[in-house]
């Protein structure tokens, strides 16, 4: 069964969403965070790291089947996000079989380009089939 979709709009990045993303992973980088070294750096300003809205997607797709069920996660990167940055990320489920559920998720920044793609797997829950069918 293919057809199982979610679309979740966040509220825009800001700059201590970033903060807290490079406590979290390690990540201190100032680029991330500090707008005269990233503009020093030709960056323009501060912007995410790589992996925050991937992260961002990985929370989503644990928040509906939870963190247990994940058993595959990648992902590509395309764009920079910044802050201000509304990401609106587009799941889709690609395919279902054998007690697994492949999903396919776009982030895209809300002006319209791809932050990044990603793919996952995990462990369809039939119990809980009503709450994400």
């Amino acid at each position: 069964m293919t057809g199982w979709t979610r679309t979740v709009t966040l509220p825009a990045v800001t700059r201590t969403d970033l903060v807290r993303y490079a406590g979290a992973s390690g990540d201190l980088n100032p680029i991330h965070h500090d707008d005269d070294y990233a503009k020093a750096a030709g960056a323009g300003g501060v912007f995410a790291m790589g992996m925050y809205p991937v992260g961002v997607a990985a929370r989503v797709i644990a928040d509906v089947f939870g963190h247990d069920s994940i058993r595959q996660f990648r992902a590509r990167f395309e764009q920079r996000v910044w802050p201000g940055d509304r990401l609106v990320i587009d799941v889709r489920q690609v395919d279902r079989a054998d007690g697994v559920r492949r999903l396919e998720l776009d982030i895209w920044r809300a002006e319209g380009s791809r932050a990044a793609r990603c793919w996952a797997s995990v462990i369809d829950d039939t119990e809980k089939e009503d709450t994400h069918a």
